[in-house]
Parts: structure tokens; sequence; C-alpha cells
């Protein structure tokens, strides 16, 4: 189950309510200097375990509350920053902004001809298109 949690809430009434709809996982995304996480909840050691996705480096954290786990998340991704520059290292960057998508020959025809339609290129048509598909599961 993904949600969107209020600030606040304990890590106790998350795991009561996950018994309640007999959910075994709750996932929980945040964002934060374009950097973005999943928060889960762990039923046996009754906390929260935050990842930072997309990005090779391995960063982490944990908390009670959303909230507490709100100000982890940011204190990893700063000392995160902090470390690489400390090392003289460019940090991870979570997106490059290129997408690589491979499709039929027949799929490809049909988007050059909605892109055309639309007077945009393939790339313009793509990223409209699949924005507006990412807003509307996003918001769901």
């Amino acid at each position: 189950m993904i949600a969107q949690i209020n600030k606040g809430i304990s890590i106790k009434f998350i795991i009561h309510k996950l018994h309640l709809l007999k959910e075994e996982k709750l996932t929980a995304m945040m964002t934060y200097k374009g950097y973005s996480a999943s928060i889960e909840v762990d039923l046996e050691a009754e906390i929260l375990f935050g990842r930072v996705l997309d990005i090779n480096d391995v960063v982490t954290f944990k908390a009670q509350t959303i909230e507490e786990a709100r100000q982890e998340f940011q204190n990893s991704i700063d000392d995160y920053l902090e470390f690489c520059q400390e090392l003289g290292q460019e940090p991870d960057k979570p997106f490059s902004g290129k997408l690589p998508f491979r499709t039929t020959p027949e799929h490809h025809r049909k988007i050059f001809i909605a892109a055309k339609k639309a007077g945009k290129s393939i790339n313009n048509w793509m990223d409209e298109v699949l924005i507006r598909a990412a807003e509307q599961a996003i918001n769901t």
C-alpha cells in the first residue's frame, strides 16, 4: 500500500492502521533538494525506515514519527552533500533528464504521427504526454 502520511502520526498509529487494513507493507515518498526517498514501516522494530532512491550511493535513515522521518531524510541528504564536498567528489544525482525508451516499430510510427499532428517533436510530445500521465498517477 502506498500512502501519503500526515506529519505527527506515530509509528504505533500506522502499525495499528496496517493491522486493521490487513496490509503487510506501507510505503510513502518524500522529496528534498531533488532527491526522493521511500519510507517503509518496519512492523517488527516499530520504526519508519527510509532509503534515498535512484542514486548509486546508499543513504538511509530511520525514525519514530513522520515528522522525524522528514527531518532525518533532510539531514541525511545534507550530510551526504557535505561529505561529497569534503571528499571533492560530485554527489550522485538522482536523475539526468535522459530517459532511454524502446518500443516496437508500430508504436514508434503511432507516436511519430501523434507528435506531428500536435505540431511537436517526438521528444516534446512524449514529455508532455508522460508528465500528464505521471501527475495523474501520483495524484490518485
